[in-house]
């Protein structure tokens, strides 16, 4: 006579099911039968299976379509011969006396239908689940209960795979498993509770539950599943379970209490990112709730909130929205083309020129995720720069806030200069913030595209963990006799001293770099940090990357980053003598477009749109929705020029006279003191307004 019937269904547990298998065959209690159904399995536990079949006549072996947890189980209780079923899940154990105990329970307690026991929790992953794990298996009863509805919510677990039933129940109740849908457990224990009338709770650790990745709850703490929409077809299908045997009106409370606990729970299993499958959940359980009057069940205030929003389809009280401002970034798209923009609000308008190039110059065929760390940008500047998105459904911008990494890392400390801001240094923590991206490209904010930014993107950088374009005035020395030999050889000396970089030939310009993120990654983000914190000169980041990436870099062929600066800084066209032909075309020969200008130097186009390509700039400027805000900005710099000309022109006599009015100023002080009465004063007031011209002419002076 077979005493137990342990029915174990298995997928994909290669590694764990010799253990799970070890367990049962060796048994105190030897009259069981072992029922294990191959839910075609990927791995090797067919042939595992196969194996300990020969060694043990006890096991049989059943073969399906891949079909689910549900329909596995359930072919094994259609061929159970067993007395009692237990249910054994392929990555956990039980412990060798588990089948003969409560055999032994259930013969002595023959008015009991089902009969629970503890379980030991063994993390492989997931160990920060524990106290909830533990508050979630906690038995809440001791020995024989009367079955109660308040049971159905939270006081009992789910679970099949630590309890016993007995065989004859569960034939007489026709209980089964829901098939090809995940939280079958969840159903078939709202089958059988609401049909018992008796539960044991026996206080002892006979199984072994495995917290691992790769199963299905796994997926769930990871917001990878895919069947989460499964929860509410079972939870239906209860609903029709209780109708059909009329135990609506004792279960209903507890029903829809765990309903709207499901809800709570689930809705926290998709990213903040996929707002879409929020709202589709949402419209899920709204359809469902309406038919109901809540007035009819009794809840706690939070569950009325929560039943009522449902039904309201209140998206935006549970971030069922799409979101721009996001804390965690993953990839968007399958294959998409990457870039990343730090940037402030100061540097936005002309950030919306750049957007407007790339998008002006995309392909259809390409899809553009795009993110920008930034610090205190306004919120009309996002609603600006999303704008440049519509109509456009292959490109993605979204907003990543840099405030945290400031404080913790102190970049407010860092060393600025000029109009480069803290901003500069968000760069360096692209490897932390992308580790889901397998390759971004970094962009400055100074810079416009004339071609598909994805020709670029998708250059094969080889083995290197970055790719960029050497600095026209730094690298191989190839610097304009503008460039003060003096403080080069300090820069030179310093960037060997301070960050221990050596070859200046290789210095490489930051404002356009391709990363890949992995191999970015294996140089540590504290050293960047340490090098950022010594580096108190120069070039900002900059040097802080090519410090980093000594020689460790792929050159990017200069047309992607032609740096505007060099022609309008040298003296006298030395630049032609400087600069190889590869680089000295871009700037001489007038059918050659760069494939990206790089408005390099403190000298930008928004303010001085009289250099050569500044006309390019402006031509995406016009497209920008900051065109007026830019055109305001350029006309109060100029009335400013204006005013201060004005006002210029009005002490340029005084600056010529210098020297006489400073003689007559002498003179004056002097006839002051030696005359009297009308003429006295008179002298002492002609000396007072040319003391106020000398000052002025010394303020000036100083000024400029």
């Amino acid at each position: 006579m077979i005493k137990t019937s342990v029915i174990i269904p298995i997928y994909n547990v290669e590694k764990y099911l010799p253990k799970c298998l070890d367990s049962v065959i060796n048994q105190t209690l030897e009259d069981i039968e072992i029922i294990c159904i191959n839910d075609e399995s990927p791995d090797n536990c067919a042939k595992i299976l196969e194996e300990y079949q020969k060694k043990d006549s006890r096991i049989i072996v059943l073969n399906q379509k891949n079909s689910g947890q549900g329909s596995a189980r359930n072919r094994g209780l259609e061929i159970a011969r067993g007395k009692y079923i237990q249910f054994l899940d392929s990555d956990d154990f039980y412990e060798p006396n588990c089948c003969e105990e409560m055999y032994n329970l259930m013969e002595k307690h023959t008015d009991v239908d089902v009969a629970c026991f503890d379980c030991n929790i063994i993390y492989d992953a997931y160990e920060d689940k524990k106290n909830v794990d533990e508050h979630y298996l906690k038995m809440r009863f001791i020995g024989k209960t009367k079955v109660k509805p308040s049971m159905a919510h939270q006081l009992v677990d789910v679970n099949c795979w630590n309890k016993i039933f007995r065989k004859s129940f569960i034939d007489k109740n026709n209980l089964r498993f829901p098939e090809k849908l995940h939280y079958e457990d969840v159903a078939f224990f709202w089958f059988w509770i609401t049909r018992t009338n008796y539960i044991y709770f026996y206080h002892k650790k006979l199984t072994n539950y495995v917290r691992r990745q790769g199963s299905f709850l796994g997926e769930i703490y990871e917001k990878s599943s895919t069947t989460i929409f499964d929860a509410f077809t079972v939870n239906e299908q209860i609903y029709d379970d209780l109708i059909k045997n009329n135990k609506w009106e004792d279960y209903k409370d507890v029903y829809i209490k765990s309903y709207i606990l499901k809800i709570r729970w689930l809705i926290n299993c998709f990213s903040e990112e996929n707002y879409e499958k929020r709202r589709k959940l949402i419209d899920i359980c709204s359809a469902f709730l309406s038919q109901f009057d809540i007035a009819d069940f009794m809840l706690d205030e939070s569950e009325k909130n929560w039943f009522q929003n449902i039904i309201k389809k209140n998206y935006y009280h549970y971030d069922a929205y799409k979101k721009y401002d996001i804390s965690f970034v993953n990839p968007i798209y399958e294959n998409s083309v990457n870039i990343v923009f730090s940037c402030d609000k100061n540097y936005i308008p002309y950030l919306a020129v750049t957007l407007s190039s790339i998008i002006e110059n995309s392909s259809l065929n390409n899809k553009y995720d795009i993110v920008i760390l930034n610090q205190d940008i306004y919120d009309y500047q996002k609603r600006f720069i999303l704008s440049l998105c519509k109509g456009h459904s292959n490109f993605s911008i979204r907003f990543f806030d840099m405030t945290k990494y400031i404080n913790n890392f102190g970049l407010d400390t860092l060393f600025t200069v000029n109009h480069i801001t803290i901003a500069a240094y968000f760069r360096l923590f692209t490897g932390k913030i992308f580790y889901k991206y397998k390759k971004i490209l970094y962009l400055d904010c100074d810079l416009v595209l004339t071609k598909d930014i994805a020709q670029l993107f998708f250059i094969d950088i080889k083995e290197y963990p970055i790719a960029a374009v050497p600095d026209v005035t730094i690298s191989n020395l190839l610097f304009t006799k503008g460039f003060n030999q003096g403080a080069w050889n300090y820069f030179k000396k310093y960037m060997q001293d301070s960050l221990g970089f050596v070859s200046q030939k290789d210095y490489f310009n930051s404002g356009v770099m391709i990363i890949d993120i992995d191999k970015f990654n294996d140089i540590e983000l504290e050293y960047l940090i340490d090098l950022a914190k010594r580096n108190n000169q120069f070039f900002h980041d900059q040097n802080v990357l090519n410090a980093a990436f000594e020689n460790n870099y792929y050159q990017l062929p200069a047309i992607w980053n032609f740096q505007w600066n060099i022609k309008f800084h040298s003296i006298n066209g030395c630049y032609k003598d400087m600069l190889p032909n590869d680089i000295l075309a871009l700037y001489e020969d007038y059918d050659i477009m760069p494939s990206i200008i790089h408005y390099t130097s403190h000298i930008k186009p928004w303010k001085d749109p009289y250099h050569t390509y500044a006309n390019i700039w402006w031509e995406y400027a016009r497209q920008s929705p900051f065109y007026e805000i830019i055109l305001k900005d350029l006309y109060n710099k100029n009335q400013q020029i204006v005013n201060n000309y004005t006002t210029d022109m009005s002490i340029v006599k005084d600056i010529s006279n210098y020297s006489k009015n400073r003689f007559n100023y002498y003179r004056c002080k002097l006839l002051a003191n030696l005359t009297f009465g009308k003429m006295r004063k008179h002298y002492k007031d002609k000396k007072k307004k040319l003391k106020a011209k000398i000052k002025a002419v010394k303020q000036f002076l100083k000024e400029k």
